[in-house]
């Protein structure tokens, strides 16, 4: 099924759920491969579970859905994802890390306590010194799993001493599932934040920034789709990101 004749059939299910066992045998591939990418190794017995959570966020997913934002695929895959990452965060007691890394834990708090023995500064550098970890994004992997060792929950202390100094040592810049589930809450709210807009607004912010597989629209474009002028376009996208901004600052205080 191509994309136009997939985004006309999450419009009917929308509108009409019985045809929702026919949207997720045409959805399969997007859900597999979704809950592929966090089913890996010690992650794999949650397999299942993940994929039950891929299909219920596909169905959540329908209520805002609108197919003049762009291909249902892109947004499925998106909800997918995220309905993944909810069910780490909030039903799974921990990121499972697997038997291997108990010794690099191990590892790790001796190398911190030596540093800290030895009057040394507690970065990266001595980190793996002292460790033997060489691997950055390994590094930032095993203090994750420090964090929940013991079946802690995800928004633990990291120090010894109940600060987060720990998780600041390694830069952000480094991919891990780890972080996608930290940051995944904010994104959440973002998505919130633009469908609580009217569809005209939703449709200029969408657009401008090609969010949810729509493709990237100029002022013009825009303009011209909504029968509007150019400079109306230009103020109300300042309007709408300064409300978005004000909604997701309220939500970080």
């Amino acid at each position: 099924m191509d994309r136009y004749e997939l985004d006309r059939l999450a419009t009917m299910t929308k509108k009409d759920k019985s045809f929702f066992p026919l949207l997720m045998e045409n959805s399969k591939s997007i859900v597999e491969l979704t809950v592929s990418r966090y089913a890996q190794d010690a992650n794999m017995s949650y397999k299942d579970d993940y994929t039950s959570e891929a299909y219920f966020a596909l169905f959540r997913c329908l209520e805002t859905y609108d197919a003049s934002c762009g291909a249902f695929a892109s947004y499925a895959s998106y909800a997918a994802k995220q309905g993944i990452l909810d069910y780490m965060r909030n039903s799974q007691s921990m990121i499972s890390v697997g038997s291997t890394k108990l010794n690099e834990i191990k590892k790790v708090e001796e190398a911190i306590s030596t540093i800290r023995e030895s009057g040394l500064e507690l970065n990266n550098d001595n980190l793996r010194k002292f460790s033997g970890i060489s691997s950055e994004k390994t590094l930032r992997t095993v203090l994750w799993a420090r964090t929940v060792k013991d079946c802690l929950s995800l928004n633990a202390p990291v120090g010894d001493d109940g600060k987060q100094e720990l998780m600041d040592i390694v830069p952000m810049d480094c991919y891990s599932v780890e972080d996608e589930v930290f940051e995944s809450e904010e994104l959440r709210m973002l998505e919130e934040s633009i469908f609580s807009l009217s569809r005209d607004d939703r449709f200029i912010i969408i657009s401008s920034y090609g969010l949810y597989g729509h493709d990237v629209l100029t002022n013009r474009e825009i303009a011209s789709r909504l029968g509007i002028s150019e400079n109306t376009v230009v103020n109300r996208k300042k309007s709408i990101q300064a409300r978005l901004r004000e909604r997701m600052e309220s939500w970080a205080s």
